[in-house]
């Protein structure tokens, strides 16, 4: 005897949904804003501005990726730990050992 499993009216689900919602005007177009002409010399201000605010912030990502933590703080380098914790913890000795 096999597993019946749960049959769930998902296309009535559907159908009741359909018949829920409201009827809306698939033909409608939106306002359309008014628009104003730029001259070339506030393009050219916006491009100065956008660009000296990307160079802001890298400059600033730069300074903070090159702090360490804390001031007083000097990072260790993992090449140097990595022999004493593989010591310590007992990690990767036993590579090409039977069980």
């Amino acid at each position: 005897m096999g597993y019946i499993i749960p049959n769930q009216p998902i296309q009535s689900q559907i159908y009741a949904n359909r018949m829920f919602m409201d009827d809306y005007n698939f033909a409608y177009i939106n306002n359309v804003y008014g628009v104003k002409m730029k001259t070339s010399f506030e393009d050219q201000l916006e491009k100065q501005e956008l660009e000296y605010h990307e160079k802001m912030q890298l400059r600033e990502q730069k300074e903070k990726s090159n702090l360490p933590l804390y001031k007083s703080f000097i990072q260790p380098n993992p090449i140097n730990l990595s022999p004493i914790i593989a010591e310590i913890s007992g990690k990767g000795n036993n590579i090409n050992r039977y069980i």
